[in-house]
């Protein structure tokens, strides 16, 4: 009979442990105002946005203008109207671009319907404040980056340049110079664009690095990837790390390979940044471990190892943030 007894109390424990290994998040959160700026719109090739109402428009967003438009238009001076290169002067010469044109027309007509981005990455961060306890104001903008940016932070602002989601089968993205690599114009997808945007949020203001070897690395970012899965709950795997469904599951059925292959090279506790760095870059694959591979691995197998310390000691997001010791947090890590 105490046996049994002692089973039944483990069974329970077992069990309750295991309810509280996931965050638990309510339905209902404070919602945010869905207070959203479409900088892009103003560039339209209507009459009634003349130079000066752009320039007017663009000035509402100081850092946004002086250190990227400013620069996209060559404007020498923003606030001199009088000068041949005065802004309001190149705004209207960018305006009137028929390339640029074509361009912005795409983009209105991919992203005519911005609300189901808008929920997700709002949703996002709701679920963040929720967790942190914080109430962030947190608006997005949209913007023409010129190919140059997906997410930036700027003005008290998150800025996406919808031109670089317009989606690779997008005429625009396929005619991009050969300058621009096809795998980059491959993950030029509005798919990423939510992840990407949360994913930017949470390394500007949760991102701590732990030390500087190559294990220390894959366990930071492994900390963000984890984070980034709880405020995107419904999201594809795949599109939170930036693959497709081969990429994922290349990953999947070569865990151990991956984990050998840092073993057998001594690069788990290497710091070459040069090493280092190969495991964390933007590629058609990752170098050391074949043409198969996708990019960034080290992202990935470090959420790999974040996800085991979590769910097998049953550790909250504010415990596992905690935690700098590299030996706990791989204690329980299994690569299959």
């Amino acid at each position: 009979m105490k046996n049994i007894f002692l089973l039944i109390i483990s069974v329970t424990l077992l069990l309750s442990c295991n309810e509280t290994c996931e965050e638990i998040i309510p339905d209902r959160l404070n919602q945010l105002n869905h207070n959203t700026v479409r900088l892009e719109k103003i560039f339209s090739s209507k009459p009634e946005n003349s130079s000066a109402q752009m320039h007017q428009s663009l000035m509402k967003h100081p850092q946004l203008y002086s250190t990227w438009y400013s620069m996209m238009i060559n404007a020498g001076d923003l606030n001199n109207p009088n000068s041949l290169d005065s802004a309001e002067f190149k705004l209207q010469a960018f305006s009137r671009d028929s390339i640029i044109q074509y361009i912005l027309f795409n983009i209105d007509s991919v992203f005519k319907n911005f609300t189901d981005f808008e929920e997700k990455i709002y949703n996002g961060i709701e679920r963040y404040n929720y967790l942190f306890n914080e109430i962030n104001e947190f608006k997005i903008g949209t913007f023409y980056s010129n190919f140059n940016a997906t997410v930036i932070d700027a003005d008290d602002r998150i800025w996406i340049g919808l031109d670089m989601y317009l989606g690779p089968e997008n005429e625009i993205t396929k005619n991009l110079p050969p300058s621009i690599p096809q795998f980059y114009k491959n993950k030029m997808d509005a798919k990423f664009m939510a992840t990407d945007v949360l994913f930017g949020y949470l390394m500007t203001n949760k991102f701590h690095l732990i030390g500087e070897d190559m294990i220390s690395r894959m366990l930071s970012y492994g900390k963000i990837a984890y984070l980034l899965e709880i405020l995107a709950p419904n999201e594809n795997m795949a599109n939170r790390f930036r693959y497709n469904e081969s990429e994922l599951n290349w990953c999947e059925e070569n865990e151990y390979y991956i984990w050998k292959h840092l073993i057998d090279q001594q690069l788990i506790y290497s710091k070459d940044q040069v090493k280092i760095n190969s495991f964390f870059i933007d590629g058609p694959f990752t170098k050391s471990l074949g043409p198969e591979s996708p990019s960034n691995i080290g992202i990935w197998i470090g959420y790999k190892m974040i996800k085991d310390y979590a769910q097998t000691n049953c550790k909250n997001i504010h415990e596992i943030l905690e935690e700098n010791n590299v030996q706990t947090l791989l204690s329980t890590y299994d690569p299959k």
